[in-house]
């Protein structure tokens, strides 16, 4: 006998013309094998850059060092996460539903890129100018350096924030393998970087 939350499942996939067949299940397998065998990949580099660049960094730096540019790191990124998490939400529903209209892509893309750099660049520069007293004044007196870190990293993550919510274009279109290839390259850079 079906457990409840199994039963009212079955209900919804009949009553949204869903099949529970074996076969129907295996095409679904099929038409959306990127998505595991890509995305994972590009998820575990994801977060593996940040942890692996702590842990190189840590070969030629002191503990102090390793901890100014961890907490660097973070805030510098935070924000960023933050906002690219909300529009790659709905970009990615946006794009699921206009995915075969010529030219919505680049339109959007244009009405969304426009406004980040306009109203971005100014808080980017200021941070960056103030970020080593920003840090003394929040965080302590002990923590100037990390603030002259996050003076550079601001930079990259302000980079990062302008492309990384187009990720789901490639979802959309069921092109993962090519959102795996510019974040390999990205990373081999990011810790080619660390050596140099």
């Amino acid at each position: 006998r079906p457990r409840p939350c199994a039963k009212r499942s079955m209900i919804a996939m009949r009553r949204f013309g869903g099949s529970l067949s074996t076969a129907h299940t295996l095409a679904l397998a099929e038409r959306y094998r990127n998505f595991p065998m890509y995305s994972a990949p590009y998820a575990f580099l994801g977060m593996a850059s940040s942890r692996a660049l702590l842990i190189l960094f840590g070969v030629y730096a002191t503990p102090a060092a390793i901890g100014f540019l961890a907490l660097a790191m973070r805030d510098t990124s935070l924000p960023g996460a933050l906002v690219s998490s909300a529009l790659n939400n709905a970009f990615f529903s946006w794009a699921a539903r206009h995915i075969h209209e010529p030219g919505a892509f680049a339109a959007l893309i244009r009405n969304v890129l426009h406004p980040m750099i306009i109203l971005g660049t100014p808080g980017v520069v200021l941070f960056a100018l103030n970020a080593a007293w920003l840090f003394s004044v929040v965080f302590g007196p002990e923590w100037l350096e990390g603030g002259r870190y996050a003076k550079y990293l601001v930079i990259g993550s302000f980079a990062l924030l302008l492309c990384i919510w187009l990720d789901s274009v490639y979802s959309v279109l069921h092109k993962q393998k090519v959102s795996l290839i510019p974040e390999g390259i990205f990373e081999v850079i990011m810790l080619t970087a660390v050596f140099i």
